[in-house]
Order: structure tokens, then sequence, then C-alpha cells
């Protein structure tokens, strides 16, 4: 949600990619990237102010939306899978040639990345139903205060992302800051965990 912690997740990400995909973190700061996630991602939870008969509702509605999300996810790879290995025989034929210096003709890379594109709209829309139908499902639990709340907390993290300059309406209206808030803070795969600490008694 915070320009903070999404710099940090591009750093985290930067730096997987350069230790491979073990994420073997020869140098301990992992933990020390995480505790910093959570700091933000706890500023950014706090105005919500959920009351204790609220963390389970809310904890559920999460993790059934990643259950779904998950589900679908895995469909649309099989598809996309699918819609690659179509194409196989003229990328080995386009590839075959490539080798014998002939460039492949226009249609060739159009028709790639036309497949590409389709790809990438699915996904979109995939991620933007999902966060739709977990916005309206969290709206069942949350109060209108508390929805105001996480309209003004995105609100606030657009205007200064963009140097003080405030989110134009026409683009960003409460529905979309709200639904900005709920992709960007509540899906967050760490807040089931974060929400569960947080529902716990203090000791």
């Amino acid at each position: 949600m915070t320009l903070r912690l999404l710099l940090a997740s591009l750093f985290v990400t930067m730096a997987a990619s350069a230790i491979g995909q073990d994420a073997t973190d020869p140098h301990g700061i992992a933990p020390i990237m995480r505790a910093n996630d959570e700091v933000n991602l706890l500023t950014d939870l706090s105005p919500l102010k959920l009351t204790k008969e609220q963390y389970p509702k809310v904890i559920a509605a999460l993790k059934a939306s990643r259950e779904k999300f998950d589900k679908e996810l895995k469909a649309l790879e099989a598809k996309e899978a699918a819609s690659v290995k179509k194409l196989k025989p003229k990328v080995e034929e386009a590839h075959a040639k490539a080798m014998k210096g002939e460039i492949p003709p226009d249609s060739y890379f159009d028709e790639w990345q036309k497949m590409v594109m389709a790809h990438a709209v699915d996904r979109a829309n995939l991620r933007i139903n999902t966060v739709r139908s977990l916005g309206d499902e969290l709206k069942k639990v949350l109060t209108e205060e508390q929805v105001k709340s996480a309209i003004a907390s995105a609100k606030k993290v657009i205007t200064k992302a963009q140097g003080g300059k405030e989110p134009d309406p026409a683009k960003y209206g409460d529905n979309s800051l709200y639904w900005y808030y709920v992709e960007n803070v509540l899906m967050n795969d760490l807040v089931p965990g974060l929400l569960e600490k947080l529902a716990k008694p203090s000791e």
C-alpha cells in the first residue's frame, strides 16, 4: 500500500532474482525486510480499528478469497500453457530459420504478441474480479466509518506518491480508492497472519 512497502517489495524481488529462486539470503536480511513490510502493513491496517468480533470474519474472507484466486489462477495457467503449445510448430519453424539468419515475418511476432496480450488481459480481469468480490464481502463486515477510513488511507498514499498532488476524482472515485486499499493492503499475503496475531489478547 505505502510507497515504502512497494519499494521494499521491489528490492526483495531484485534480491531474489540475483541469488536465485531458493532465496538463500546469504546476508541475513530477509527477516529485516519482512519486519519492515509488516510495519508498513500494520500502519495501513491501523485506521480500520477492527473489533475483536470483526477479526475472524475478515480473516475468513481473506483466506477464502485467496483460495478461490489460487484455484482460478491455476486454471488460467493451464489455459495459457495450452495456447503456448499451440504455437509450438510455428516457433520451432521460426527458430530454425532464425538460426540460419532468416528473419521471421511480422505476422509471426504479431501472433505471439496477441497471445501474450490475451494472457495479460485474462490475468488483469482475474485480479480485478477478485478485488471487487473481496471488497464486496468485506463491506458486509466493515462499518461505513471503516470503509471511509480505508478510502482516506488510500487517498493519502496516492497523494504522497504523486508528490503531494491529490488523486484525480475522475480516475479515483471512492470505489476506486476502496478497491485500491483492498488490493494493496488487505490482499497482501502477510495480512491474514498479522490479523491473527492482532486478534489474540495482549499478554
